[in-house]
């Protein structure tokens, strides 16, 4: 399961009441036989909803709200454009019920969303996978009325309707409980030891370490389509930084039952999976990894140096330079000669409000 939580407060951002019609598929409006029945009409009001706390998703619900107001109403044959404000409606997550299926909206790509109203008339999409699981394991009542009791959830960066006791209810409780956890102290940890943050993604720790970091832009033209193509003048810049005392991690996280120590050897040699970083989010231990992590830190900058290759254009020196520089933090530190020929650029720094 992707990462997610049930928070405790919700917004409800809702719009303006509008029609919507239920007809098949294959009869719309243009059929004119007198056998053709006529399209079933519901007032419902389109509505979105967000963590309470969160002022970036509702924002969003927000901006979703005010365009859901202008709307095509096929009775009518025309567009409707309505400037009334939208209303938030800010509550505890508490359970809730009696759901009704009112709809299947048809979209582009082939895409399809079953639609629900509450008994307060908000209507909002419920997803497939919980539709499935609750017309398998509660049913559904005469009128489209789903039974059991839903809740709202953050699934990934969604917000869906989750029916309560389902399997994906039953872990995001648990998600939930660890996203309140603290992350382990720093200076608590040991490097050989395999940790977990909140997602519950593995990563093995191979200790601290100081590095640099040198980044290469390309510089081109811009135009009115975006970049030109054509380089400017300077063609490419470097930024150069300094990491000091910086975490090394492995990625040990894997879709099947592979064996970590398998993982690791094969992760530590793409720079896809190693994370060098001055801050950490893991919360939780599972044990140490069998491994000398001076040795491995020491064979996995050796790897990058060697698949960096020969090669001596700016590009390429900078490339991976992290991972080609990294000397741990209580070893005597030295820049390789490939690197203190650059010519770097300074940062350009943001300039102070008045």
């Amino acid at each position: 399961m992707t990462y997610g939580i049930i928070p405790d407060e919700i917004a409800i951002v809702s719009s303006v009441e509008q029609p919507i019609y239920r007809r098949w598929e294959d009869m719309d409006e243009t059929d004119e036989d007198e056998n053709t029945p006529e399209p079933e009409r519901e007032m419902v009001v389109p509505a979105f909803v967000c963590e309470a706390n969160n002022p970036k998703t509702l924002a969003v619900a927000v901006g979703c709200a005010e365009n859901s107001r202008n709307y095509w109403d096929p009775e009518l044959k025309q567009s409707v454009k309505k400037a009334d404000p939208v209303v938030k409606d800010v509550r505890p997550n508490l359970p809730m019920k009696d759901f009704r299926v009112v709809q299947l909206d048809i979209r582009g790509n082939g895409g399809r969303a079953y639609k629900v109203v509450t008994k307060e008339n908000y209507y909002f999409d419920v997803r497939e996978d919980v539709l499935l699981d609750t017309m398998i394991k509660v049913g559904i009542r005469p009128g489209g009325i789903l039974n059991g009791e839903f809740i709202w959830a953050r699934v990934s960066s969604s917000m869906k309707i989750v029916r309560i006791g389902s399997a994906l209810h039953n872990k995001l409780i648990q998600s939930t409980e660890k996203s309140k956890m603290k992350k382990v102290n720093a200076r608590n940890l040991v490097p050989g030891t395999i940790y977990s943050n909140k997602r519950e993604e593995k990563h093995f720790y191979l200790g601290r370490v100081n590095a640099v970091s040198f980044n290469y832009h390309q510089n081109y033209q811009s135009s009115r389509y975006g970049y030109s193509g054509t380089p400017s003048v300077p063609k490419y810049f470097i930024y150069k930084r300094e990491l000091k005392n910086a975490h090394v991690w492995v990625s040990c996280s894997s879709y099947d039952k592979t064996p970590l120590a398998d993982i690791f050897n094969k992760n530590k040699k793409t720079y896809y999976y190693v994370t060098v970083s001055s801050s950490h989010s893991f919360i939780e231990e599972h044990g140490t990894f069998t491994s000398d992590p001076k040795k491995e830190l020491e064979d996995m900058r050796r790897h990058f140096e060697k698949e960096n290759g020969n090669k001596t254009d700016e590009a390429s020196i900078c490339r991976n330079s992290v991972l080609r520089t990294m000397t741990p933090s209580d070893e005597t530190f030295h820049l390789a000669k490939e690197f203190l020929g650059l010519t770097v650029t300074p940062r350009p720094t943001k300039a102070k409000a008045a």
